[in-house]
Parts: structure tokens; C-alpha cells; sequence
């Protein structure tokens, strides 16, 4: 009996150590570049403003631009969990306002044209988007608010051609109002930076390439684990052949 326990928990070693070899990733990456447009000012560049604005009302709109790098990242890779992350400098608007009389918290979509340049990023020259990723639910100022865009079998973003090109676009924005007004203000990345600014948590596994340039090494627990497994797995062949 005693053998059986050895070799099952010698192979239970071993798929853990292959498991871990299966390169479960994760990562966080801050906002390359921000800007928000103001449709009061369709032709200006707000971008120097130190923090970003989502602003929606009968007759107003203002949207904010994200743009995350994402070269670190194997163009292979499967993302399992994406979230976007803001840290409120304000918030103008109560809960009550967020949802009554519906939904008008901010909604962040996929940016397809990833040409858009922060110093010169105005209304009228910004471009448009598709599909939505998520929906941020904002708290009070000075706190974190999260936009889930891939999350316990949610997936909102087909990364593919993100991962490809190496960048993703987002937009931020307050849809029709219907004559209520509602407003979120976040740090942007030049002001807030690695400390405040915008960040993208991102969980992803990919194929390891194999031997050659750009192979994966394995983690020194990796090769414990495995070291370990095989071992008790020759020992207890070796009491059976003796």
C-alpha cells in the first residue's frame, strides 16, 4: 500500500511540475499615453490637463483615451482575466446619479485605430470605436475603480489583433443622458504614472516555443517539482524490479 502512495504521489509531482510549466502569466502595464476631447471644444487638445475626464450630459460630451503596450506579451498568448484600473482624482456625481434614471456609469470600448497621437488628439480628428469592453462602476474620489474586460469566463475583448500589433486603444466614455448629466475624473498617466495613472491587470497563458531562440526557461521550482517526481518514480521502479 505504502508503494502505491509513494508512486501516485511521484506522478502527482510530476503533472504539477509540467502544469507549472504551462506558463501561466501575469502582468500589469500603465497607460503609454492619455488624453480626453471635450465636444464644447471640438478643435483643442486638452491632453496637458493632469487628470482625465468622462462627462456626459444633454448638450456635452467628453471622452478619455487610453493606450496600453503591449509587446511584452506573446502574440500567442490566451488572456483569461483583463481588467482596467483608475484612480478617481473626483467624482461630481453621486451613486444616485450613476443610476437614475438607468445606467450612465462609464462605459470603455475597444479602439481599433491605435494612430491617435495624446498632443493632438481633439474631437473633431478623434476616431471611433466598436465593441465594448467593460463598465466601470466609480467609487469615491481617491479610490480605485475597476473595468472588468475578461473575467471568470466573461470575454468582451478578442485580443488577437491587439496582441498582433502590439497596442490596445480604449475609450472611455458617458452614453445619451437623456437630459441628466453624469461625470468621473481619473488620474492620467502623466500625472499619476506608476503610482496613480491608469493600469491594465492582465492574466494569460501561452505555448511554450520549445528549444531555439526565444524558448521559455523553466522556473527552478518547475524543474524541483519534476526533479522530485522522476526521482521517486526510479526509486520505486527499482523496488519493483528488485
Amino acid at each position: 500500500m505504502k508503494r502505491q502512495i509513494c508512486m501516485l504521489f511521484s506522478l502527482l509531482l510530476v503533472i504539477v511540475g509540467f502544469a507549472t510549466a504551462a506558463n501561466a502569466e501575469m502582468v500589469t502595464l500603465y497607460a503609454s499615453q492619455d488624453a480626453w476631447v471635450d465636444s464644447d471644444n471640438p478643435s483643442s487638445t486638452p491632453s496637458d490637463s493632469p487628470f482625465l475626464s468622462i462627462y456626459s450630459s444633454s448638450n456635452s460630451q467628453r471622452w478619455s483615451y487610453f493606450q496600453f503596450d503591449l509587446s511584452s506579451i506573446p502574440d500567442t498568448a490566451v488572456i483569461s482575466k483583463a481588467r482596467l484600473s483608475l484612480y478617481g482624482s473626483a467624482s461630481w456625481s453621486t451613486a444616485s446619479d450613476w443610476t437614475t434614471p438607468y445606467n450612465r456609469y462609464p462605459h470603455f470600448y475597444h479602439v481599433s485605430d491605435d494612430t491617435w497621437i495624446d498632443s493632438t488628439l481633439t474631437w473633431d480628428n478623434k476616431g471611433g470605436y466598436d465593441s465594448l469592453l467593460g463598465v466601470n462602476y466609480p467609487g469615491s474620489a481617491f479610490t480605485w475603480s475597476n473595468a472588468y474586460f475578461t473575467n471568470g469566463g466573461t470575454d468582451n475583448w478578442d485580443e488577437g489583433v491587439d496582441l498582433n500589433d502590439d497596442l490596445l486603444s480604449i475609450v472611455g466614455l458617458i452614453g445619451d443622458t437623456m437630459g441628466y448629466s453624469a461625470s468621473y475624473s481619473a488620474y492620467s498617466e502623466g500625472t499619476g504614472g506608476t503610482t496613480n495613472g491608469p493600469r491594465l491587470y492582465l492574466e494569460y497563458t501561452f505555448e511554450d516555443p520549445g528549444p531555439g531562440p526565444g524558448a521559455t526557461v523553466p522556473e527552478p521550482s518547475t524543474i524541483l517539482l519534476l526533479g522530485i517526481g522522476i526521482i521517486g518514480l526510479l526509486g520505486y521502479g527499482r523496488k519493483v524490479m528488485g
